[in-house]
């Protein structure tokens, strides 16, 4: 029988990992109540099982441990095993490398503490509908952030990649990454986005963006999470341009499991917009827009914001100088293996992206405009992709209605995996001179 394209880049990824032989348990509290992408699970079982981890085996304590399967609209969920809590006595310890734990009970934390022991990798993590909080062993559980509330999207989105990346961290296979420190948190609603322990942000509760027209340039790899998170976000008369040139190609599955084997050949915009269509409201009008930007049709018009998530650093100094010519705010993120950076440019309030990306011009200069993805990148990425398109969501929202959401930061947000504390703003900068 001949192998899909699928299995078989996720072969190549476990076998330039080794993690096909490490089996990851992910253990919920109980089965998400709300729709699947609102919860961390969904986005992490996929990316787990896109790299080729070995074994993924879902468990919870609560009732409706059955329904897990197919409160996961994907096919590779469908034959996943599930099983009660109650079981884990009877596992046999050396079948998972790492035990992740979703929830925010103090005593399922403790007994997926001890089924892991010093055989396995662990880390648990807890949400409020804004923030994320990921916590060591050596956390006292008083800390933990506990609250039933379910995270908005893009912060399911950040939680499932943070998990994601502490999996192949734990499996060893991500060798210049640091242990986490004792606590990690984020919180898209914070001032400087890390909160003091227990607060929420009520008014995102219902974060929700109505008669806004938003350009998304980029739909790879942080570009179809960044979708992801800000399709279910949006409401009526929104207007959402996808623009990518690129198609889908095999080496795409295993870094963009938003793709599948019958979506390769066809233009990463269109079946993006094909997939979303379940994720947003029925009057969020989606197009698709299989072209470069800068050919894109004028009689368009202004939109309200742009997203720029491209592959080059060309592409970025273009939408740069769109912006600066227009007013329009532009939000950007990217990513490598271990990092992640997001600033937002929002005129006559922070500084513009020739201002905070060193060297912009240079680097421009020294590229080509094109598609960049190849599978060396996509074996270390989806984790940090994953956490890059949730902060660039939830910053889009800042954009778009500060006065709701609080003002971007004037500083670049950044993940970085080559640190415990792993979240961070830098760079601090006023307005710039083009106002």
């Amino acid at each position: 029988m001949t192998a899909r394209p699928e299995d078989r880049l996720a072969q190549a990824g476990a076998d330039a990992l080794r993690i096909a032989e490490t089996g990851v348990l992910v253990v919920l509290d109980d089965s998400p109540r709300g729709l699947p992408w609102d919860h961390p699970a969904w986005a992490l079982c996929r990316g787990l099982q896109a790299l080729g981890f070995g074994q993924v085996q879902l468990a919870a304590s609560g009732p409706s441990v059955g329904d897990l399967s197919t409160l996961m609209p994907a096919a590779e969920f469908e034959s996943m095993p599930t099983l009660y809590l109650g079981d884990l006595g009877r596992a046999d310890d050396g079948t998972f490398g790492v035990v992740l734990h979703l929830g925010s009970s103090p005593q399922v934390r403790r007994r997926c503490a001890h089924f892991a022991n010093d055989t396995s990798a662990f880390a648990s993590l807890d949400w409020t509908s804004t923030g994320v909080s990921m916590l060591a062993l050596a956390v006292d559980e008083a800390a933990a952030v506990r609250t039933a509330a379910e995270p908005i999207a893009p912060v399911a989105r950040i939680a499932a990649g943070l998990l994601l990346q502490e999996a192949l961290i734990g499996a060893g296979r991500l060798v210049d990454a640091a242990p986490a420190a004792a606590e990690v948190r984020f919180d898209v609603a914070g001032e400087d986005r890390t909160p003091a322990p227990g607060t929420d942000a009520s008014d995102w509760k219902d974060a929700f963006v109505e008669d806004a027209i938003i350009d998304v340039i980029g739909a790879g790899g942080v570009g179809t999470h960044l979708l992801e998170s800000l399709a279910p976000l949006l409401g009526d008369r929104c207007e959402l341009r996808i623009f990518d040139f690129d198609r889908v190609g095999p080496e795409n599955l295993a870094i963009q499991p938003s793709f599948s084997a019958d979506d390769i050949g066809r233009p990463k915009a269109v079946v993006m917009a094909e997939k979303l269509a379940v994720l947003t409201d029925a009057g969020v009008d989606l197009r698709p827009m299989p072209v470069r930007y800068e050919d894109r049709l004028v009689r368009l018009g202004r939109p309200s914001l742009r997203i720029a998530c491209p592959d080059t650093f060309a592409a970025r100094r273009y939408l740069n100088d769109c912006s600066l010519a227009d007013g329009v705010p532009l939000a950007e993120a990217g990513s490598s293996p271990l990092a992640a950076q997001h600033r937002v440019y929002l005129p006559g309030e922070t500084a513009c992206l020739a201002h905070r990306i060193p060297r912009l011009a240079e680097l421009a200069d020294e590229e080509s405009d094109r598609a960049t993805c190849s599978l060396a990148q996509a074996l270390t990425l989806p984790g940090t992709n994953m956490i890059c398109g949730g902060i660039l969501a939830a910053e889009a929202l800042r954009a778009l209605d500060p006065d709701r959401f609080g003002p971007p930061s004037r500083g670049t947000i950044a993940y970085d995996a080559r640190f415990p504390e792993r979240f961070g703003v830098t760079d601090a900068r006023p307005a710039c001179s083009h106002d």
